[in-house]
């Protein structure tokens, strides 16, 4: 058999992955980043008390700050979608923990669909595994903190937005408007959050 031949039957058995099998590991992601979200809202930590704060005023319309208070380098769009959430269902420090893991879940799909494009099904799923859990250390700054969820996700966006256009333009294939879009708007919020982006766009 040529290694073409053992290359086609090899990457055949990797795409043999189920799509619930993804669908069912990402619930369960977004579900552990919900219970983190409810173990961490009574948290001590001053920067979650900055970020429960803001969503506070932001939700009772009193305040609508561009930046974090006291923090001009980080931006208010983890702090915006917290408000909201409080707005719709109530205000609660596990309301404003919700926000922010919710934003920070977005990074498992994204995470999958990089993996995927490099690799195949299979790589994506790995990759998902991985990311799935973490240390309390990485809860901590992926659930409750500042702006730091939104900073990974637009990061991850922009990565994966820029791996897309760059592919399609090397195959000589349209590259659609709607991701230059994308992307700008990916790292345009990432860097109002949180200036450590540059690390993703770079």
């Amino acid at each position: 058999m040529r290694k073409q031949d053992i290359g086609e039957a090899s990457h055949g058995r990797r795409e043999w992955i189920p799509p619930w099998l993804i669908v069912a590991i990402v619930v369960a992601g977004v579900g552990l980043r919900m219970w983190k979200a409810w173990t961490g809202h009574l948290s001590p930590n001053c920067d979650f008390g900055i970020v429960v704060l803001m969503a506070k005023h932001m939700a009772e319309g009193l305040d609508f700050p561009v930046f974090f208070y006291g923090q001009s380098f980080m931006g208010s769009f983890d702090t915006a979608v917290c408000a909201v959430l409080c707005r719709m269902f109530g205000f609660s420090s596990f309301m404003v923990s919700l926000g922010t893991a919710l934003i920070g879940a977005l990074a498992l799909p994204l995470v999958y669909l990089w993996a995927r494009d490099a690799g195949s099904r299979r790589a994506g799923l790995m990759a998902v595994l991985f990311c799935m859990v973490g240390s309390d250390t990485n809860f901590h700054y992926a659930v409750s903190c500042m702006a730091y969820p939104s900073m990974m996700v637009t990061g991850l966006l922009s990565v994966w937005l820029a791996a897309r256009i760059a592919t399609r333009a090397s195959q000589g294939q349209p590259v659609s408007l709607r991701l230059y879009f994308g992307l700008g708007l990916a790292a345009g919020i990432g860097w109002w959050s949180n200036q450590l982006v540059i690390v993703f766009l770079a």
